[in-house]
């Protein structure tokens, strides 16, 4: 199997189940890896998953607004599956930080993983 990765990504968006966060939004971290079969060299983009693609998918779903990273990460895999069929795994983790809570310090998220 090969694997591409998104990893570290940040974006600021408007998520969350709280009006603020509606309003004033917050920053979040986006790891996100697809895998595919590996099997022969791969010499052309055709032959893999484009990364920029990944990211594009990736910043339209940021760019609107969910109330839960659970019905955000399916929506991005779901679309990326559609996109990519040869997509044997996909694994998305949504990182929240700075959530608003109160004296609350680090960040926090979900794993999304599907299997096909």
């Amino acid at each position: 199997m090969n694997a591409v990765h998104l990893k570290d990504v940040r974006f600021h968006a408007f998520h969350g189940v709280y009006e603020q966060e509606a309003v004033t939004g917050g920053d979040y971290e986006v790891n996100l890896s697809v895998w595919y079969p590996s099997g022969h060299v791969i010499t052309r983009l055709e032959d893999t998953i484009n990364y920029v693609r990944l990211y594009a998918i990736l910043l339209d779903a940021m760019q609107q607004r969910y109330s839960l990273l659970e019905s955000l990460a399916a929506d991005v895999c779901h679309t990326i599956r559609q996109e990519f069929p040869v997509i044997k795994e996909i694994r998305m983790e949504v990182y929240k930080l700075r959530p608003p809570i109160t004296h609350f310090e680090g960040k926090t998220g979900i794993t999304y993983q599907q299997s096909y």
